[in-house]
């Protein structure tokens, strides 16, 4: 009598073909989360900067424009160094007609690919729209 030790050849394709199938629905989902995390930083960093800007607003009733990308701002008080990905905005204004319009953009990079976010915003209203370049 042969005694044998292992898996056969039909288990160890069933195997391989439940890890496939696990696969295939993995990895979309890891995408989606990963894609997600990044985004919530930059989210993040462009929030702080619309509350800084609406806080300027108030005070000085114009938008405080940031021309340049930079990794901190000491008028807003934004400091974006030690962000993992978004290390760089700048803000862009329109103070010169009415309504007032500011559009904040914030810089990232992962894997060497640039990441770019941007908000428009005005004067009287909170409503902002998000679009990745």
């Amino acid at each position: 009598m042969k005694n044998n030790k292992g898996f056969t050849r039909i288990e160890l394709i069933v195997v391989i073909a439940i890890l496939a199938i696990l696969a295939v629905v993995a990895v979309p989902i890891y995408k989606n989360y990963i894609k997600d995390y990044l985004l919530s930083e930059g989210k993040a960093l462009m929030s702080s900067i619309q509350t800084a800007e609406k806080i300027y607003y108030a005070e000085f009733g114009v938008f405080y424009e940031i021309s340049e990308p930079v990794d901190y701002d000491e008028t807003l008080n934004i400091d974006a160094r030690k962000n993992d990905i978004f290390k760089k905005f700048s803000v862009k204004v329109s103070n010169d007609i009415s309504p007032k319009t500011y559009e904040i953009t914030v810089i990232g990079e992962k894997n060497l690919k640039e990441i770019v976010l941007n908000i428009n915003g005005v004067e009287s209203s909170d409503i902002m729209e998000v679009s990745t370049k």
